[in-house]
């Protein structure tokens, strides 16, 4: 009997652990949309340009790529959470006072406080998920990690124009801080540890570039499937606000539609999530990749709330596989689960985000439509490597 109450214990210790790492995510989020809502207030008060408006929306790409797979690093030798406790703070610092900008410079400062702190948070965030979670749930476990974050950003924008309107004098535009500090202290306490030990099997080289070689190699169909979903991601961000405006829709249709596609993939993790942990990560993805294009397409040609709303399922199933491609990957590598998410939620995403220069190039020479229709062909592509490519120790049909 005392077996098993100890044994109890702990599975009540994980699951609290859990909890809070849930719960930093959707506190680090919810101010991850802050400078797209203070941009325009930006370019009015303080005089920048469109193009200097471009450079900060770029920072946050540039700390996910070269900054994440440094922290994952970092952090797969720790076994205490700084990352997880001091990212959102740092977040919601930087956030809060990109209002206060005085200059383009001090904007640079504050924008990259604000990237940095999202950067360092979420290699240890998706890591500690795994490290501290039951390897059988993980894709569930992930998926409502991704969810929290999801909803996080679904309100950041409503939650900064909340703040601007109230809360906008110093000191108490630093009221978002506030709240970040009590959850960090809370997870100080009840998780001081997020990993008992580092097994000596687990142990990754000291070498950074030698462990980034290590991963790559096992992931890399894992990180092409990523980077390669991304891309639609990103197409589809940038393109459908530009498609919206060309069909005669002003700036509230354009927001109502930006919104009503992000609150539609909530749950879209966690569904994917749980279907995969009865038919296998394998199938799970070759069905959302595969389907999804098919139901965005229609969007393109026709108007109305049908091929909209076949819009949003394919958007919500082209996002619901990021938790299972990190949870693949952190297989993969089971002693660096956070440099392995990083090279995925870090590199490929920025890097994914960097190419839509090339996609406005597109839209310039070839039209809107077309260069949607390529975007939306990319998790095509992904159907074949994960049928042909896909790592070794998931089943398949």
């Amino acid at each position: 009997m005392k077996k098993l109450s100890v044994l109890k214990n702990i599975k009540v210790d994980k699951n609290i652990k859990l909890y809070l790492i849930y719960l930093q995510h959707f506190v680090n989020d919810i101010h991850i949309s802050f400078l797209q809502t203070f941009i325009p207030f930006l370019i009015e008060n303080i005089g920048i340009s469109v193009t200097q408006a471009g450079v900060l929306t770029s920072l946050p790409g540039l700390f996910n790529m070269f900054l994440q797979p440094v922290i994952g690093f970092l952090s797969d030798r720790s076994l205490r959470p700084f990352m997880i406790v001091f990212g959102p703070l740092l977040t919601a610092l930087g956030a809060s006072l990109i209002p206060s900008s005085t200059s383009f410079g001090s904007a640079l400062v504050l924008v990259s406080i604000w990237g940095l702190g999202n950067a360092v948070f979420h290699p240890q965030g998706h890591g500690a998920v795994g490290y501290v979670g039951e390897i059988e749930k993980i894709p569930v476990q992930l998926a409502v990690f991704s969810m929290a974050g999801i909803l996080g950003s679904s309100l950041s924008p409503l939650y900064a124009a909340f703040l601007f309107k109230y809360f906008r004098e110093l000191p108490l535009s630093l009221f978002p801080v506030i709240p970040v500090i009590f959850t960090g202290t809370i997870f100080w306490i009840f998780a001081p540890y997020i990993r008992k030990s580092i097994k000596g099997s687990q142990r990754q080289s000291d070498n950074f570039l030698i462990t980034m070689e290590k991963i790559l190699h096992k992931i890399w169909p894992v990180w092409i499937v990523t980077f390669l979903k991304d891309i639609c991601n990103h197409g589809i961000k940038f393109l459908l606000p530009l498609l919206v405006a060309l069909r005669g829709g002003g700036i509230e249709k354009v927001g109502l539609s930006l919104f009503l596609i992000q609150i539609a993939k909530v749950l879209s993790p966690l569904l994917a999530g749980r279907f995969a942990l009865v038919h296998g990560k394998k199938k799970v993805l070759i069905v959302t990749q595969g389907l999804a294009p098919f139901l965005l397409f229609p969007e393109l040609f026709f108007t109305g709330w049908i091929p909209f709303a076949s819009f949003m399922l394919g958007n919500a199933l082209l996002v619901s596989s990021s938790p299972i491609l990190v949870a693949k990957a952190q297989q993969e590598a089971p002693g660096a689960k956070s440099t392995a998410t990083s090279l995925l939620m870090g590199v490929a995403y920025g890097l994914s985000g960097l190419l839509m220069t090339l996609v406005g190039l597109v839209v310039d020479t070839q039209g809107i439509i077309t260069a949607f229709s390529i975007v939306l062909l990319f998790p095509l592509i992904n159907v074949f490597i994960i049928i042909f490519k896909w790592p070794r120790g998931e089943r398949s049909f």
